[in-house]
């Protein structure tokens, strides 16, 4: 969505002329680190398929924002909440909801839906029987760039417990909920590449998924491929619909009859001809938050933000249904 076109120019300033400055007014009167400069916006135009052109919207170009990412990428379309993310803009301009879709495909290519679909098959049935869950604000200020009327600009979701196989973890579940200073909690954040956890989640994880791996799978562990913290024989794991045969990893939501499963294709990693590991790292004591679901545990799910109504509607894993986010299409 970042465009290098001509016809993307400088904004005029002040910035109230757009409409939506109250997110960047917020950001000029927030504290900033030494050396930091406010980043220039743009205000561009680009076409949605073929359907129609929209313009004037206000793009943040900021270097800092696609250090990290592959090569050739021009930059990240902002889907938080706040008033100048790409869905808030469009909803805005078109009085459509303020909801949109994303699935997330293992080759990289994929479409977001913003109002609300409609979804062409198969995710139009799909879309029918979505697990619904609550997206939960953290009520304190973390960062002045990462936050819009006190309430953070990131997905929370509520998670209660963690299943491993049968087992539930025991865990210090203090870290599940925010603390006074607005650390914990868990995040979805699709620009890690993999799922990061708090120490003591990382470590009741692990000993738990090798204890079940090796005892009920017959799965023998090998060395550990940084950044992973736990590895296994590929020859020792067989292969089904759903990935990997492992134990199944379960994050428990608002009740126990809600939870997001990962199988062994969302929770393991290939990382050469000989070794697989498992997809989860170790964040450190010191982590902001303590669960952060990554880009490789939210692919192939059909994802629905609902920013009005705070809900994340969410798909069980495609693959088993002969389905991936490969064909979501607008």
């Amino acid at each position: 969505m970042f465009s290098t076109s001509p016809t993307c120019k400088p904004a005029e300033y002040p910035y109230r002329k757009c409409n939506i400055s109250k997110d960047i007014d917020n950001f000029e009167k927030s504290e900033v680190k030494e050396n930091f400069t406010l980043p220039p916006f743009k205000v561009c135009s680009f076409e949605v398929k073929w359907l129609v052109e929209i313009s004037n919207i206000l793009i943040w170009l900021f270097n800092v924002l696609k250090e990290g990412l592959a090569t050739g990428t021009q930059g990240l379309i902002g889907l938080g909440r706040t008033n100048i993310a790409l869905p808030a803009q469009l909803a805005s301009r078109f009085k459509i909801p303020q909801k949109f879709a994303l699935c997330i495909s293992s080759s990289g290519y994929e479409d977001i839906i913003i109002g609300g679909g409609p979804y062409k098959a198969p995710f139009q049935e799909l879309s029918k029987s979505l697990i619904s869950s609550p997206l939960i604000r953290n009520p304190v200020e973390i960062s002045p760039t990462e936050k819009i009327e006190n309430s953070s600009v990131e997905y929370f979701i509520n998670v209660k417990s963690i299943i491993v196989g049968n087992k539930t973890l025991s865990l210090n579940t203090t870290l599940l909920s925010f603390d006074k200073n607005g650390n914990g909690g868990t995040n979805l954040r699709t620009v890690k590449p993999y799922t990061i956890l708090h120490r003591s989640i990382f470590r009741a994880l692990v000993n738990e998924f090798v204890k079940e791996a090796t005892t009920n799978y017959n799965i023998k562990r090998v060395a550990s491929v940084a950044p992973f913290g736990v590895c296994f024989d590929l020859e020792t794991i067989a292969n089904s619909k759903t990935g990997p045969v492992v134990p199944t990893i379960d994050l428990v939501l608002q009740s126990k009859k809600v939870y997001w499963r990962f199988y062994g294709s969302k929770s393991i990693v290939k990382v050469n001809n000989h070794v697989l590991c498992l997809g989860f790292v170790d964040n450190g004591l010191d982590s902001i938050n303590s669960i952060s679901v990554g880009g490789h545990q939210l692919e192939n799910y059909l994802l629905e933000f609902d920013v009005t109504s705070s809900k994340l509607r969410f798909s069980p894993l495609l693959l088993p249904s002969g389905t991936s986010c490969s064909q979501f299409k607008a």
